[in-house]
């Protein structure tokens, strides 16, 4: 609604504008067009678990995965533990919801719309619930190599950093 005032015309109006999208709308489109894709790459994803787990466990796909974790652990140097450290941090959860919620905010500031931001927060949402179930149905032990954190032991597929990243 516009209506003039000392001769040019001023904006007064305190709604959304005719044709923009709320945040809820791009919600129910972005997620009819997700969450089927997320429940095929879940299914991939915990198949390709199984398969590894299960049915390729005592084989020499197994053997030869433990002998390049072996020799992975060989090729350590402290310049390589260094920048895989830095890497980790990028992978980690709380990095992940920061640099999510700025990129969201950014997003809606930059585009004045919520379709970027919604597409991106429900991507990242997408990938931890498919981490989240796969860890949950697949149990695959972490190699027996001299971890370079301290962190608990937690399952090693699918990988949750790599994921996040």
């Amino acid at each position: 609604m516009t209506r003039a005032s000392f001769g040019y015309q001023r904006d007064v109006s305190i709604t959304k504008p005719a044709g923009e999208r709320t945040v809820w709308q791009e919600l129910g489109t972005a997620g009819k067009r997700f969450v089927p894709w997320w429940f095929a790459v879940g299914v991939v994803v915990v198949l390709l678990g199984l398969l590894i787990t299960k049915v390729l466990e005592n084989t020499a796909f197994a053997d030869a995965d433990a002998g390049l974790d072996r020799w992975l652990e060989k090729q350590r140097t402290p310049t390589g533990e260094t920048l895989t450290h830095i890497g980790t941090l990028f992978g980690e959860t709380p990095t992940i919801i920061g640099l999510t919620a700025v990129t969201v905010v950014a997003f809606r500031l930059a585009f004045h719309r919520w379709r970027e931001s919604v597409i991106l927060a429900i991507c990242v949402t997408g990938q931890a619930v498919i981490f989240l179930v796969t860890t949950i149905l697949i149990d695959r032990k972490r190699p027996p190599v001299h971890h370079l954190d301290d962190s608990p032991p937690t399952s090693s597929f699918p990988s949750g950093h790599t994921a996040a990243a």
